[in-house]
């Protein structure tokens, strides 16, 4: 998922500022690369947090939801 994250991130930035790439569409690369950045991620944590275990998955997922709440108001 990682080799994903990156190359949606490349092909979304040097898209848009050297081949004309829509923002719309570069948009959609960014979200796919903070997507796929995350999903091993969350996934590890949620899988964690419902077992009842503190995982060092957790802090940094807590952190991303709390940001993008906070951001967002």
């Amino acid at each position: 998922m990682v080799a994903v994250a990156g190359v949606a991130l490349v092909v979304g930035f040097f898209g848009e500022k050297f081949f004309g790439l829509p923002g719309s569409v570069a948009l959609g690369f960014y979200l796919l690369s903070y997507l796929a950045g995350g999903y091993d991620v969350a996934r590890a944590a949620l899988t964690a947090l419902f077992r009842g275990k503190f995982d060092i998955d957790l802090p940094p997922f807590s952190w991303a939801l709390l940001k993008r709440h906070v951001v967002e108001c």
